[in-house]
């Protein structure tokens, strides 16, 4: 009983928080990509919402920025994003109705504080987010000078990923060294399309 009202509690405060934040349009949501599975774990839970929670009111730029949780995709994390999870809420992240669905989860660096030219390993790990067998692909590393990873970045090098089945991981890392001159720099993969 304490557990239902704690979480009824929990959803009610971050509703307050989001409709005291919002401002302009919920967004175009037929834009959506995004699942509202942010722990990649094929559900849209309660372990999502906390993720989701955390990351309210931070827009694309920020460091907290994560594009998986801007599911109507207008680059802050607000109001129209909470409506579109709360729809997704109980349901298979998946989305994929039989298909593959190939995303990248748990991006890690080896090292976030280094020396001009120093060596480091970017991890990510590719996971089959639908609910059938992903053909081969390829996974393309780029560098980039802001937080949004797009494949107009620079790229720094490729990895293969076999044929995953729903639900299954590949976890794939590269060597790379950081450029040359002092700043901040952003780096990501991004997964090439398969059939379906």
């Amino acid at each position: 009983m304490f557990l239902n009202k704690g979480i009824a509690f929990i959803t009610a405060l971050v509703l307050l928080l989001c409709v005291g934040q919002a401002s302009g349009s919920v967004g175009n949501q037929t834009d959506v990509t995004q699942s509202g599975d942010l722990n990649g774990d094929g559900t849209v839970g309660f372990a999502d919402f906390l993720i989701f929670a955390s990351l309210f009111g931070v827009r694309q730029g920020d460091d907290r920025y994560d594009a998986r949780a801007d599911l109507d995709g207008d680059g802050a994390i607000g109001f129209g994003d909470f409506l579109i999870f709360a729809g997704a809420f109980g349901t298979s992240g998946s989305g994929g109705g039989g298909a593959p669905d190939l995303i990248i989860i748990a991006p890690s660096v080896s090292d976030t504080l280094l020396t001009p030219g120093q060596a480091f390993t970017l991890n990510v790990t590719v996971r089959n987010h639908g609910n059938a067998q992903a053909a081969e692909t390829t996974l393309t590393y780029y560098l980039s000078d802001d937080a949004t990873i797009t494949t107009s970045d620079t790229e720094v090098g490729t990895d293969a990923v076999g044929g995953l089945a729903a639900s299954v991981t590949s976890d794939k890392s590269i060597g790379l060294n950081v450029p040359s001159s002092a700043g901040m720099y952003y780096y990501g993969a991004c997964v090439a399309s398969v059939s379906g």
